[in-house]
C-alpha cells in the first residue's frame, strides 16, 4: 500500500510540474504574439508623419540632394503579421524609435536628422520603392541623395539606434530608390497606346475598301471629257 501511494504521489507532482512547465510555455508563446502585434506608432508620436502625397515634396530624396538628413523608419503593414514570430523585432525598434524621439529638443537637434516615419498600410508604393519586407520594419537615414540603412543583425535598442544616427555617414550607402511610376501614369500611356492603334485600324480599313476590286458586270465611271 506504501509503495502504490508512494507512486501516486510521484505521479501527482510529475504531472504537476509538467502542467505547470506547458502553461510557462504557452504564456510565453502567447506574450510573444500578442506583442507582435502591436505594429503601430503611438498616436502622439513627435516624427513627422510621411505619405505618398508628402515624401517627395519634403524630403527631395529622389534629386541629387536630400532636403537635410531624414531619419525614417517604415512601419509594416499588419495584415497576417499576427502569426509571424519575426515581428517581434519590428515591434522592438518601433518602441525604440518612439523613444527616441521623445526625447529633449538639444539631443534630438544634435543628431541632425528630422524623424519620420511611414506606414506601409497606409502608403504601400513608399514601401515597395524601399523594399520593405512584410513584418519587418525597416530604419534608414536620408542624406545627400544617399540611403544608409540600419545593420540588419544589429541590436535595435535605442543606444544603438542613436550610434547609427551619430555616425551613419561610416557605413556602406546606396542609392535612393527612384520613384515608381505613377497608376495615372500608365494609364496616359495605355489610352495614349489605345488612341494611336486605333487610328492605325480605320485607316487600314479606309484603305482596304477603296482599293477594294470592283463586283462582276460593275464598271468604274469615269468622268466625261469634252
Amino acid at each position: 500500500m506504501r509503495d502504490s501511494r508512494g507512486l501516486c504521489s510521484s505521479a501527482a507532482v510529475t504531472a504537476f510540474t509538467l502542467g505547470a512547465l506547458f502553461a510557462l510555455t504557452m504564456a510565453e508563446a502567447q506574450a510573444e504574439l500578442t506583442a507582435a502585434v502591436s505594429y503601430k506608432l503611438k498616436a502622439d508620436c513627435p516624427a513627422k508623419h510621411l505619405t505618398e502625397k508628402n515624401f517627395e515634396h519634403d524630403t527631395q530624396a529622389s534629386g541629387s540632394m536630400t532636403s537635410g538628413n531624414w531619419r525614417v523608419l517604415f512601419v509594416p503593414g499588419n495584415d497576417g503579421a499576427t502569426a509571424d514570430r519575426r515581428s517581434a523585432g519590428a515591434v522592438t525598434v518601433i518602441v525604440s524609435f518612439d523613444s527616441l524621439v521623445r526625447v529633449s529638443t538639444e539631443v534630438v537637434s544634435a543628431y541632425q536628422a528630422v524623424p519620420a516615419h511611414v506606414l506601409c498600410d497606409e502608403s504601400p508604393s513608399l514601401c515597395k520603392r524601399f523594399k520593405v519586407a512584410n513584418s519587418s520594419a525597416k530604419l534608414v537615414i536620408l542624406s545627400g541623395g544617399r540611403m544608409y540603412s540600419y545593420p540588419a543583425k544589429q541590436i535595435r535598442s535605442v543606444n544603438d539606434i542613436k550610434l547609427f544616427v551619430s555616425d551613419f555617414r561610416g557605413i556602406e550607402s546606396g542609392a535612393v530608390p527612384p520613384p515608381l511610376p505613377s497608376l495615372t501614369v500608365w494609364k496616359r500611356l495605355a489610352l495614349l497606346l489605345g488612341g494611336v492603334i486605333g487610328i492605325r485600324l480605320v485607316q487600314s480599313c479606309a484603305l482596304r475598301r477603296t482599293s477594294a476590286p470592283l463586283p462582276p458586270g460593275m464598271t468604274a465611271i469615269h468622268p466625261k471629257t469634252d
